[in-house]
């Protein structure tokens, strides 16, 4: 599960997420919103067989398609993995943004 903490455009940030996909198969699913958190199910965690390469996946995934949306550059976005059930375990394995963007088409092969 990812958790996505924004407060303007969730919709939009919604339905970029959920139209991530990877050989036709969905990457993330909505889950929930709590006011600015999101939470989403991936299936990426099994595809990568390792949460630290399934984090970094799935934050420049997600970031990839929050940047898509007009006018994201003023949004304040955070991705973190849940871990255990746990949003704080999560916290070990956040991934700061690249000052260089990484073709997230290529981390899925």
């Amino acid at each position: 599960m990812v958790l996505v903490n924004c407060v303007w455009k969730q919709e939009e940030i919604i339905k970029n997420i959920e139209a991530l996909e990877y050989k036709g198969e969905q990457l993330f699913k909505h889950v929930k919103t709590e006011g600015m958190r999101m939470y989403f199910d991936s299936i990426l965690e099994d595809m990568a067989r390792n949460i630290d390469k399934s984090s970094f996946m799935e934050y420049m995934l997600i970031m990839k398609a929050i940047m898509e949306i007009p006018g994201s550059a003023a949004l304040a976005v955070s991705v973190l993995p849940v871990v255990n059930n746990s949003v704080f375990e999560g916290y070990k394995y956040t991934v700061c943004r690249p000052s260089t963007p990484v073709n997230s088409q290529r981390l899925l092969r």
